[in-house]
């Protein structure tokens, strides 16, 4: 399967109501054993996941996972409540303080006025 280039990202998968990662088993790719990235595909939850390397400019090497859904870089995968497994924002999951932006916001405003 030929990867995507930037303009061609997938959109969030329909999955509910949005979720915070809190909600999701996290999977860094720090936790996935040297032995297991040598063949270039992991499995998490039942889903092939590709690994791909980049080369810091300081030597060395940094693995990544791609996306099932969106094929971006990424160094977490998430595990969904219901099964499926991606980035973040491929499972539509938000960081805590993005659910109340502007709440914060709202309330000094209008006490001021």
């Amino acid at each position: 399967m030929p990867l995507k280039t930037t303009n061609e990202f997938a959109p969030p998968i329909d999955l509910g109501t949005s979720l915070v990662p809190d909600n999701c088993r996290v999977v860094p790719i720090r936790e996935i054993p040297v032995q297991s990235v040598a063949g270039r595909i992991v499995e998490i939850n039942g889903v092939e996941i590709a690994i791909t390397t980049t080369r810091p400019n300081y030597g060395g090497v940094r693995y990544w996972f791609r996306c099932p859904y969106c094929r971006r870089r990424c160094g977490i995968m998430y595990i969904h409540p219901f099964g499926h497994v991606g980035c973040r924002i491929c499972l539509n999951l938000t960081y805590p303080r993005q659910r109340f932006k502007g709440m914060l916001e709202e309330s000094i405003l209008t006490g001021y006025m």
